[in-house]
């Protein structure tokens, strides 16, 4: 299981194990078009974000929320660990976000994220870019 515990805090250090996020993980915001963020049914939208997803070994949570992440991973992850060994789930970092928008900073959706794999029984570890953001964790299968 994954040595990381769920934790409110948005710093950047944590005490658990992480793991390097590949450069070519992140999609250009403008490959991801905004128009998805008014789709309203989370699969939906989903399909429409991964449609610019150069990478199958990814799950793209871009433009969905703390409420509809669940119904994307519980539909998608379980067919992607079929097909590939590992998993990335890309979340975003939060460490962008305007201060004005309706989003929350500080990787409000990752921490989401991780509380539901860690409730779900899936191995996993969170990962960080060559400068020490998150934004993606790496699931590489679940506890039966």
């Amino acid at each position: 299981s994954s040595s990381c515990s769920s934790s409110s805090s948005s710093s950047i250090k944590h005490p658990c194990k992480t793991v390097r996020i590949p450069q070519n993980l992140w999609n250009a915001h403008h490959n991801r078009s905004s128009s998805a963020f008014h789709i309203s049914d989370p699969l939906a939208r989903y399909k429409k974000v991964s449609s610019s997803v150069q990478r199958r070994d990814v799950v793209d949570l871009h433009f969905q929320s703390v409420k509809t992440f669940p119904i994307v991973l519980s539909n998608v992850l379980p067919e992607k660990l079929r097909d590939h060994s590992q998993v990335w789930i890309v979340t975003g970092s939060g460490h962008h976000v305007d201060r004005g928008s309706h989003q929350k900073s500080g990787g409000v959706l990752e921490n989401a994220v991780v509380g539901w794999l860690q409730s779900n029984d899936y191995i996993f570890t969170k990962g960080r870019d060559k400068n020490g953001w998150s934004g993606a964790v790496l699931v590489q299968g679940w506890n039966q």
